[in-house]
């Protein structure tokens, strides 16, 4: 009966450690809030309590990044343009459209 008692135990205080390494590894990855910090914690903890969340996170990130990206490309262009060519561009419509025929 002593050793039951003791593997229980031995057991319970198993689970709670590994619980909150998991839990620390997680709230590590967030702290860094970047790509590689939560793929280290799914390579440990792939099916963990946090592991969506990570998921969620990393498609979120790779968005966020690829966003900046375009949004800096058009700036870049913007830039390049504003420098380079001082003229107005006018666009009107043509007179040959008629509004309301097919």
């Amino acid at each position: 009966m002593r050793k039951a008692r003791l593997l229980l135990i031995f057991s319970a205080i198993t689970l709670l450690t590994s619980c909150s390494t998991e839990k620390n590894m997680f709230q590590n990855a967030k702290k860094l809030n970047s790509v590689e910090g939560y793929e280290n914690y799914l390579f440990k903890y792939d099916n963990g309590k946090y592991s969506q969340e990570a998921r969620q996170n990393i498609a979120d990130i790779k968005f966020w990044q690829l966003r900046d990206a375009q949004f800096a490309s058009f700036v870049d262009i913007l830039k390049s343009v504003s420098k380079t060519d001082t003229s107005k561009i006018l666009i009107e419509p043509d007179n040959s459209i008629l509004i309301g025929t097919r």
